[in-house]
């Protein structure tokens, strides 16, 4: 029997970000049809999302991270003082930006951890519930 792959996704668009979320069986099949050191590194691209479901994230920047997060207004420069301050902190939760979508006028830090939390939130709130219907396409018969 052949996969089809088609069958085995969902297309959804949050806050402007195309999102294509893809069965376990989806998943699996990738897996056999790439094989060893190449799936290694192509496994880390997916994100599992509820028990069934996975979506790709390779092709994702910062701005979609943002977008997925439903963050509107943000400044990736943070003042040097705050800066310096907060280093550490900053170093351990993968960066630092300065948000302006609570307080427009002198606006508030956001770590990059909780950017990615806040996408998650919307990636699992849209994600396809229950398993994929089983939608194999048998072989084609040579005459």
């Amino acid at each position: 029997m052949n996969f089809d792959f088609k069958t085995e996704r969902k297309e959804v668009r949050i806050n402007g970000v195309e999102v294509v979320y893809y069965s376990d069986r989806a998943v699996k099949e990738h897996a056999k049809l790439l094989e060893g050191r190449y799936w290694e590194q192509e496994k880390k691209s997916y994100i599992k999302v509820n028990q069934h479901w996975y979506t790709y994230s390779r092709n994702w920047n910062g701005e979609d991270w943002r977008r997925l997060a439903g963050i509107e207004t943000i400044d990736f420069a943070v003042p040097q003082q705050w800066f310096d301050k907060h280093y550490a902190e900053i170093k351990k939760r993968g960066g630092a930006a300065w948000l302006y979508d609570n307080n427009r006028t002198f606006g508030e830090p956001i770590f990059f951890d909780q950017i990615e939390r806040m996408a998650m939130v919307n990636l699992k709130k849209f994600a396809p519930k229950g398993a994929a219907k089983i939608t194999h396409v048998p072989a084609k018969r040579k005459k």
